[in-house]
């Protein structure tokens, strides 16, 4: 029994010994303290141009026009003190194509040189690059409905940034984020 029992507390050092550590983990988390802030809203959170030939694309930094669609970013549930003249926007940021900052195209994109222009509906050929700052509003009254209920009706369509357009997918995730000075 005594041979039985010290086997057996060998056994469980033997196992106790061999036990391996957890990885760690760590994250960081970030946060800002702001004098205003405001909701910002899509209308859709997935739009799909279709599928166009090569021959489609007839000129660098064209959009196709068939492939064009709307969609608008709005701002809600405002907080904060806004001051006279203060000024709230849009700041847009994404991955653009080499040496074109108006044609979106994210990483996982596959066509080398096909991605997406949006411009404003009422400035069809006004492109947005990557960094701008839309849906400017100043504070007037001052209110937060200044800001609050602003809305700003964008329209994508594809474009290569030369010509012939490759064949792949496009894959273009755009940033909207609210700005206030």
């Amino acid at each position: 029994m005594r041979k039985s029992l010290l086997a057996l507390t060998v056994s469980l050092f033997a196992v106790v010994g061999t036990a391996q550590a957890a990885n760690n983990a760590e994250i960081t988390i970030t946060g800002n303290v702001v004098k205003v802030t405001c909701d910002v809203n899509l209308s859709k959170t997935t739009l799909d141009l279709g599928n166009w030939a090569p021959a489609s694309f007839t000129a660098a930094s064209t959009p196709v026009a068939g492939s064009t669609k709307q969609f608008s970013v709005s701002l809600s549930n405002c907080a904060g003190t806004p001051a006279t003249g203060e000024k709230a926007s849009l700041v847009v940021g994404g991955q653009t194509l080499a040496g074109h900052n108006t044609i979106f195209q994210g990483a996982t994109g596959s066509s080398s040189n096909v991605g997406v222009m949006i411009s404003p509906v009422t400035a069809p050929a006004s492109y947005i690059a990557t960094g701008d700052s839309i849906l400017e509003t100043l504070a007037t009254t001052p209110a937060l409905n200044d800001f609050d209920g602003q809305q700003i009706v964008l329209q994508a369509s594809l474009a290569a940034s030369s010509t012939p357009a490759a064949i792949g997918s496009v894959n273009a995730p755009v940033l909207f984020s609210f700005a206030y000075n």
